[in-house]
């Protein structure tokens, strides 16, 4: 520039060239992050949601899985370079992955073993009974066992703890 007219309009430009470089607000590559870890967790609470455990158990869980993907979004919030965030990303999905869904609901278990327990305590109760034909005590043994299938059933179904302990309670 080689007068006053021109600096002026160079830094006219200059200012207006720099104040038009709009700084993003958010990280793409942190949104990109927290999004694969969204997915994660929305995947391991699809199985949860569609194993056989009691509501109970499920939500127990869906916390653990809630808890994963907060840490893992605090971390790539937290993380000051790209490195870090696919570092912090990584580390919460494994983290969500490695949360395991047992094939079998442990109260749902617990109460079948209750069950079993209990017919076969039934069952040696009959064979002691003297008072019987063996005819007569294989008919009560068969309805037993109708009884006890029908209440396994209704536990295997069962959506909540309390739902499950009531199948227990009517079987036996």
């Amino acid at each position: 520039a080689t007068t006053n007219a021109a600096v002026t309009e160079a830094q006219t430009n200059g200012v207006n060239a720099i104040n038009g470089i709009k700084v993003p607000t958010k990280s793409t590559v942190k949104e990109a992050a927290k999004k694969a870890v969204a997915d994660a967790a929305t995947a391991k609470n699809n199985a949860i949601d569609s194993s056989n455990l009691t509501a109970e158990e499920k939500a127990a869980l869906k916390q653990k899985v809630t808890e994963a993907q907060n840490a893992a979004d605090q971390a790539i919030d937290n993380a000051t370079s790209n490195a870090a965030v696919t570092e912090a990303q990584n580390s919460g999905v494994n983290a969500i992955d490695g949360i395991k869904v047992p094939t079998t609901s442990t109260t749902k278990e617990q109460a079948i073993t209750d069950l079993n327990k209990a017919v076969d305590e039934a069952k040696k109760a009959i064979d002691q009974d003297n008072n019987l034909t063996n005819e007569e005590k294989q008919t009560v043994k068969d309805q037993i066992d109708s009884d006890a299938k029908n209440a396994q059933d209704t536990i295997n179904n069962a959506k909540t703890n309390d739902d499950v302990k009531k199948a227990a309670a009517d079987g036996t």
